[in-house]
């Protein structure tokens, strides 16, 4: 896509580069930002997602397809091929024994949730949409989630990044993502 990007990019190897929030909000913890900075936030966070998308599933090289049956067949694919990625030098690195995520890890992890919640708001008939939460004594306040029928259940694209540490470390399959996708969209959708 020749679209000019908004997203403030850090290059990293291996060609996959991570997003830095905007400047006044970057190396904060989102439960530490004002509502007015959250809501920035997260107008930046939508402006943004689909550039995010984009350059997630072209560095894995398996493009979405338009029809939604396929999305959990597609999950599948991309799934094998993101594990890969993960694996990589450049995105993972034993640490104490143990298999960890580097920064570029992390933001690609980010992207997958991003790109599986996003599925989800796409999915016909769905009442998933994308919300600001604000739920001050909640892991996820002032995150971007995706919510559905009931107010209580909610999807935060940030578990991705548990679920690639577990992947790396050999206790997730690569179908990951597909396995997300099928149980939120039993949920909230």
């Amino acid at each position: 896509m020749s679209q000019q990007s908004p997203l403030n990019c850090v290059k990293m190897a291996a060609e996959y580069s991570f997003v830095t929030l905007p400047g006044n909000l970057a190396g904060r913890e989102p439960r530490d930002w004002s509502r007015a900075e959250a809501e920035e936030f997260f107008l930046w966070f939508r402006r943004n997602e689909v550039i995010r998308i984009n350059r997630l599933v072209e560095y894995v090289d398996e493009p979405v397809p338009t029809d939604p049956s396929q999305w959990e067949t597609f999950l599948l694919r991309f799934g094998r091929k993101y594990e890969k990625r993960l694996r990589e030098h450049a995105s993972s690195g034993v640490q104490e024994g143990k298999v960890k995520l580097t920064e570029q890890g992390v933001a690609l992890a980010n992207d997958a949730g991003i790109l599986v919640a996003e599925l989800l708001t796409k999915y016909p008939a769905s009442r998933a949409r994308w919300v600001l939460l604000n739920d001050p004594g909640n892991f996820s306040h002032h995150h971007a989630v995706v919510k559905g029928l009931e107010d209580s259940v909610y999807l935060d694209p940030v578990g991705a990044i548990y679920e690639a540490r577990a992947l790396v470390n050999g206790q997730k399959s690569f179908d990951l993502l597909q396995q997300t996708f099928k149980f939120w969209k039993n949920r909230i959708v």
